[in-house]
């Protein structure tokens, strides 16, 4: 229990006036939720991330490596996790 008031405590610092970063965070908490796993939210939070970025037009201002993140993440969706 403890952890999980650490978690929902940062929520706080969460910029939700930009809305890509608040449907990410928002994705990744309900994410976490539902699977039970942090792993899981994490992975589909920086999915999320990216893909609201490129819809808001601001693609330049995530990291490289963030993308690079986003493509290793949906490659073991497709292929680890969609062929169990």
């Amino acid at each position: 229990d403890v952890y999980k008031r650490q978690m929902i405590t940062q929520l706080k610092g969460v910029t939700w006036d930009d809305w890509p970063t608040a449907v990410a965070v928002m994705a990744t908490v309900i994410i976490m939720i539902l699977t039970y796993s942090i792993t899981d939210g994490i992975v589909f939070g920086i999915l999320f991330y990216c893909v609201c970025m490129l819809g808001a037009r601001r693609w330049r201002e995530v990291s490289p490596i963030i993308y690079g993140l986003a493509v290793l993440f949906v490659l073991y969706l497709v292929f680890v996790v969609g062929s169990l």
